[in-house]
């Protein structure tokens, strides 16, 4: 996980990156909000997923929740998929 604009107050936006793309995308978006942000990985979602790990959405979501920062308000959870 990464975090920008002084995480930690109301509320934050936490950023998931598309399948196959990389922290470094959402970064280069979330720089310019003035907000608090953060990026939170996947297996396949801007983390390499190792060999026989379970991709099903549920398996995800649990992974999402466990990395999914303390801000002490709403988090608004945004994602991107690359397309082509």
């Amino acid at each position: 996980m990464t975090a920008g604009a002084g995480a930690g107050g109301a509320g934050i936006l936490v950023a998931v990156p598309g399948l196959g793309l990389s922290v470094a995308v959402a970064r280069r978006a979330l720089e310019h909000l003035p907000v608090p942000w953060s990026v939170v990985t996947l297996p396949a979602f801007g983390r390499r997923a190792r060999r026989g790990t379970d991709l099903a959405p549920d398996q995800l979501a649990e992974v999402l929740l466990a990395g999914l920062p303390v801000a002490g308000g709403p988090v608004v959870l945004a994602t991107r998929r690359a397309v082509g």
